[in-house]
C-alpha cells in the first residue's frame, strides 16, 4: 500500500479507521504490562489517535510515528498542542512532556529502547509483502523482554482485498516465530462491523508478543 494512497485518504477525510475514543483493548490490557511503572511506549503509524494522549496521561513516555503530515497536523490541532517543530534527519519532530510525535517514514526510525509497542491498526494497514519487514522492525525497537500488544482482524479470504487487511492467527505466529506469542482475545464483531465492509463475518484478535 503506497504512501500516496494513505495521504490521499487523509486529505479527503476518508479516515474511517480512526477511532474517536481510546481503544478499549488498550485500556483493558495495558495494566498487565505497566505494573504501575512509567514505560517507554511506541505507537507506530499512529495517525491522530487519542491513545497517545491517554497513554501519556497514565504517566508513560509515549512516542508516536506517523508518515502523513496531515495526520500530525490534525493531532496537534485537535489536542491544542503547540511546540517548536524540529527537523532531525528524516523526521519532523514535536516534543511535549511525556509525548513525542514524529512525522516521517517509520522504517527509518531507529530508537531501540522501548518497553512496549502498541499496534492497533498498523499491521492490518500493510499488504502481505511488507509485513515481515514491519514485524522485524518493531521487534528491533524493543528492549529484551519488551512486549507488543497487537490487534488484528480476520475475515473470509475471498470477501475483501483490504485495507484493513486480514491477518490470520497463523500469520501472526509466522511473523513473530521465535518469540512468545499469546492470543489474549478473539471476538466476533457485530453484524454492523461486518456490513460496514460488505463482508459476512469479521473477527478481531488481540495478541501479546514477548521478545
Amino acid at each position: 500500500m503506497e504512501i500516496d494512497y494513505w495521504r490521499r485518504r487523509w486529505r479527503e477525510g476518508r479516515i474511517g479507521f480512526h477511532q474517536p475514543d481510546v481503544h478499549r483493548h488498550l485500556v483493558r490490557y495495558l495494566a498487565e504490562h505497566a505494573r504501575g511503572m512509567s514505560r517507554e511506549i511506541l505507537v507506530p503509524l499512529c495517525g491522530k489517535s487519542l491513545d497517545l494522549i491517554w497513554l501519556r496521561d497514565q504517566g508513560h513516555r509515549v512516542t508516536g510515528v506517523e508518515f502523513a503530515p496531515e495526520a500530525c497536523a490534525a493531532f496537534l490541532a485537535e489536542n491544542d498542542l503547540s511546540a517548536p517543530e524540529v527537523v532531525e534527519g528524516p523526521f519532523r519532530i514535536w516534543r511535549f512532556p511525556g509525548l513525542t510525535l514524529l512525522n516521517g517514514d517509520f522504517f527509518q526510525f531507529e530508537r531501540d529502547d522501548f518497553d512496549l509497542v502498541w499496534d492497533r491498526a498498523s499491521l492490518i494497514a500493510l499488504p502481505p509483502e511488507t509485513r515481515p519487514h514491519y514485524a522485524e522492525h518493531i521487534v528491533d525497537r524493543l528492549l529484551p523482554g519488551g512486549k507488543i500488544l497487537l490487534v488484528t482482524v480476520d475475515y473470509g479470504s475471498e470477501e475483501m482485498e483490504g485495507p484493513p487487511f486480514r491477518v490470520p492467527d497463523e500469520e501472526v505466529q509466522s511473523l513473530f516465530s521465535g518469540f512468545e506469542v499469546e492470543l489474549l482475545l478473539e471476538e466476533s464483531q457485530d453484524s454492523h462491523g461486518a456490513e460496514r465492509f460488505g463482508i459476512s463475518w469479521l473477527k478481531q484478535r488481540v495478541h501479546r508478543i514477548t521478545v
